[in-house]
């Protein structure tokens, strides 16, 4: 699980050096979610006996379930405790948008919804969904790949 602790600590050096990019965080999710790749090639790599799909599946899986749960975790903790005005901030900013948006509606009606959706909850579980179902895409597709070009060595 080193590739998410690495990746949360470039972001909290990012973060102690004063970087604040405005798609830093948007890179930080495509680079979390780009690192399931790697992580699911490595969980099926070919091994000395040939195993079936649901255990190249299996072994792909054990790999890319605790590495999807373990960058929620660290993402959640991140912004709970490190970077906290950052929902905060992206709230505002929607919420401008929003309002330019629609006049006819109640600013804090708004607001209330803007800060019931954008939340770190939400995000949490969003991230978690999406790292999950790309888990199991990624390990049947590759899976799958090895089982039409890598028969044997």
């Amino acid at each position: 699980m080193g590739a998410a602790l690495s990746i949360m600590l470039v972001r909290l050096l990012l973060y102690v050096a004063g970087v604040q990019w405005v798609y830093l965080d948007n890179a930080l999710l495509l680079v979390i979610f780009a690192a399931l790749i790697p992580i699911t090639i490595y969980g099926i790599w070919p091994r000395t006996k040939e195993l079936s799909l649901v255990d190249d599946l299996k072994n792909a899986l054990q790999l890319a379930i605790p590495y999807s749960v373990l960058v929620v975790v660290l993402l959640f903790v991140y912004y709970q405790f490190i970077d906290r005005e950052y929902f905060s901030f992206m709230q505002e900013g929607i919420l401008q948008r929003s309002i330019n948006e629609n006049t006819a509606q109640n600013v804090d009606e708004l607001r209330a919804q803007v800060s019931n959706f954008f939340s770190l909850r939400n995000f949490s579980l969003i991230v978690l969904l999406i790292l999950l179902v790309l888990s199991f895409f990624y390990a049947f597709l590759f899976a799958a790949l090895k089982r039409l070009f890598l028969r044997r060595f």
